[in-house]
C-alpha cells in the first residue's frame, strides 16, 4: 500500500514539476500565497518543522496544479469525479506523510466538521406547517 502510494506520488510530482518551473505570473504568485497561507496555518497549529511547512507548500501545489489538469482534461465527463478524487487522495497522502498520523487525523477532522458547517449553513431548513 505504502509502496503504491509513493509510486503515485512520484508520478503526480513528476508530471507537475514543470509547471513549478515556469516564469512567475500574477496567477503563478496568487497560487504561492494561498499554498504559504496554508503551510503557515498548518505550521502555527501543530508547531511544525520549517522543513515539513515548506514541504507542505509545495504539496499543496503539486495538488492545486493537478486539480487544473483535472478540470482542463475531465469537466464535464464521467471520469471527473473519479480524478478529483484521486487527486484529493494524492494531497492527503502527501500531508499524511509530512504532517504524522496524529497532526494529520485532527487536520482532516477540522476540514470535515468546518465543511459539515457550510453544508447546514447552505441547506434549506424545514418549512414548518402552519395551521
Amino acid at each position: 500500500m505504502l509502496h503504491r502510494t509513493l509510486l503515485l506520488i512520484l508520478a503526480f510530482s513528476t508530471t507537475w514539476s514543470a509547471s513549478a518551473q515556469s516564469p512567475t505570473t500574477p496567477q503563478s504568485q496568487w497560487v504561492d500565497s494561498l499554498a504559504a497561507s496554508e503551510a503557515a496555518g498548518l505550521q502555527q497549529q501543530f508547531q511544525l518543522s520549517p522543513g515539513q511547512t515548506d514541504s507542505l507548500h509545495q504539496a499543496w501545489i503539486q495538488a492545486y496544479n493537478a486539480k487544473r489538469q483535472v478540470f482542463t482534461r475531465y469537466w464535464k465527463t464521467d471520469s471527473f469525479p473519479v480524478m478529483i478524487n484521486r487527486v484529493t487522495r494524492m494531497k492527503d497522502s502527501l500531508y499524511f506523510m509530512i504532517m504524522g498520523q496524529r497532526p494529520f487525523q485532527v487536520y482532516k477532522d477540522s476540514l470535515f466538521r468546518q465543511q459539515e458547517r457550510q453544508t447546514r449553513a447552505t441547506s434549506p431548513s424545514p418549512k414548518s406547517s402552519q395551521p
